[in-house]
């Protein structure tokens, strides 16, 4: 999926090394934070997009996404395995939440060959093309298995399911993410090459459009034009890995038709319009010392592109979530126990003095797929709660039971 229509957003910078042949990656990418940042310690633009993304959806679609900002705290992350069974049941921390999620696929999990996704791939690769469909897509489905089993659980906050569910929900933030980055796309000697003359951190033109050149200034434009601007609306999803594919394209190529590019290497090979357009604009600016918005080697066209991509990732990951719970909510009216009242009666029911006992019966029965287990019902009489009853009547699907000979007083009005 992309955007209906283009967006002023901020800048995407992503992302860590990609994973190719006969590269080497680095452990630390402004992608993720740094450490020594002053102002954005460990909180880097995939967990700027993430927090953004988060916040956007939960102003139009909060009912659909109390599974992640259950998990969510602000400005909080950390740079290492994020997941702690041990917060079941008591909720977030400053190093088990959300964003801090985010950064697990590269330090942790480190599996590079689901961060990509080559649309133009040479024999000889392996993997060809990158499998980050395939693995955004395994990710939704585990987020919609665990969203299901929160539902079933009566969708008690921070339950086991629930911690589930917002992990894999943040770490395919960050795989999708990826994918914003054109150098994400495609693969060329060019862009995993050293730049000749200013190479201050030993690093391929690829590191440093997506992390290196990420000063604290360019972070903190990147935020405000990112906080600036509203999403598009959210929209269903029906196969995640196609949502990873359309963006890709959409990121690779929307300038035109593909086109031959000479390689550094004297290769010619198959390119996306939009990458070639990307990666050469990037080259120059860097070799001549062009800066913009604190991040040298971009320019105004350089920075809204980059924009442009990350305002189309983020508007598919806010789809992929919503739409995780929707199908998990399918499957929970499918199967869950659903408790109908099927009538009450009251005697006697006419000639009722104040202060006369009156027997109350309430027959109610399991219309669903599953047993109810030990449930709540609560009594309202005129719109007040008068009573909740803690029933342990385990019905089992199609049976009925009778609640009923409870005596109660009746009163004037």
């Amino acid at each position: 999926m992309v955007p209906r229509t283009a967006r002023a957003m901020a800048l995407l910078a992503v992302l860590l090394m990609v994973a190719v042949p006969a590269t080497s990656f680095g452990s630390l990418a402004w992608g993720n934070g740094s450490s020594t940042s002053v102002e954005f310690t460990d909180f880097g633009l995939h967990d700027i997009t993430c927090d953004i993304a988060l916040r956007t959806a939960t102003y139009t679609s909060p009912e659909l996404l109390t599974w992640m900002t259950d998990w969510y705290i602000r400005n909080e992350t950390d740079y290492g395995y994020s997941f702690d069974g041990d917060n079941d049941w008591t909720g977030p921390t400053s190093t088990d939440n959300i964003n801090a999620y985010t950064d697990d696929p590269d330090s942790y999990w480190k599996d590079w060959d689901n961060h990509t996704l080559y649309l133009h791939p040479r024999n000889g690769w392996d993997p060809a093309e990158g499998d980050a469909a395939r693995r955004v897509s395994q990710l939704y489905n585990q987020t919609v298995d665990h969203i299901y089993g929160w539902l079933m659980n009566w969708s008690v906050r921070y339950d086991t399911d629930q911690h589930y569910a917002a992990y894999y929900g943040g770490l395919m933030a960050h795989y999708l993410m990826d994918i914003t980055q054109f150098g994400h796309t495609d693969w060329t000697r060019l862009d995993h090459s050293n730049p000749p003359d200013h190479d201050p951190q030993g690093a391929t033109y690829h590191s440093y459009y997506e992390a290196r050149t990420w000063t604290d200034n360019a972070l903190r434009h990147a935020h405000m034009d990112l906080m600036s601007n509203p999403l598009p609306d959210v929209e269903r999803v029906s196969d995640p890995a196609q949502v990873v594919r359309e963006l890709a394209e959409f990121v690779n190529g929307r300038h035109g038709p593909d086109v031959q590019f000479d390689d550094i290497d004297l290769n010619t090979v198959t390119l996306g319009s939009t990458y070639v357009l990307m990666l050469e604009t990037f080259v120059a600016n860097w070799d001549s010392g062009v800066t913009f918005k604190g991040a040298r080697g971009y320019d105004p066209n350089l920075w809204n592109l980059t924009q442009e991509n990350l305002v189309a990732g983020m508007w598919n990951l806010t789809n992929l979530w919503t739409s995780a719970y929707l199908d998990a909510q399918e499957m929970f009216e499918k199967d869950a126990a659903d408790i109908v009242i099927e009538r009450v009666d009251i005697w006697p029911g006419e000639g009722v003095y104040e202060g006369q006992g009156v027997t109350l019966d309430i027959f109610i029965a399991n219309r669903g797929s599953t047993p109810t287990g030990t449930f709540e019902m609560a009594l309202f009489i005129d719109d007040e709660m008068i009573e909740v009853l803690t029933l342990n009547n385990d019905l089992q699907p199609g049976e009925s039971s009778n609640l009923g000979g409870d005596l109660w007083v009746a009163v004037a009005g």
